[in-house]
């Protein structure tokens, strides 16, 4: 089966149509606002899926997107920034998140943002 991206949604659709994945706009930038943990599950259909930021640093899900590495046909990953117990991890995920979502630390509402995306807990599970 071929995949490609419905410009007009910009997810990601099998050739008869039918949603078969998630872009990133879907569940990184709009965390919730296009459904809940249970809704993608039912989406991917039992279908093997790589998922990134599974620990809940990076948007998705919250809080229980780490639930997918329970999942046989999910492969949870995540990436170097989110090594748990080490020194500034927090804070360098902080900075990290200010710079790639253009906000400004000068500006209350996107420091709250991007603390926002940034969990501690999922980040040490």
């Amino acid at each position: 089966m071929r995949t490609g991206v419905n410009a007009r949604s910009n997810r990601y659709v099998s050739e008869r149509g039918r949603r078969v994945g998630f872009s990133s706009s879907d569940t990184y930038r709009h965390p919730n606002e296009s459904g809940f943990l249970e809704s993608t599950l039912e989406a991917i259909a039992n279908r093997t899926i790589h998922m990134y930021h599974t620990e809940g640093a990076g948007g998705g899900h919250a809080p229980d997107v780490i639930r997918v590495a329970g999942e046989m046909n999910c492969l949870p990953s995540s990436t170097n920034p989110t090594n748990p117990f080490t020194v500034n991890t927090f804070d360098e995920h902080l900075d990290m998140t200010m710079v790639c979502h253009h906000l400004s630390p000068s500006i209350p509402e996107d420091v709250a943002f991007a603390e926002s995306r940034i969990r501690a807990q999922t980040i040490a599970a």
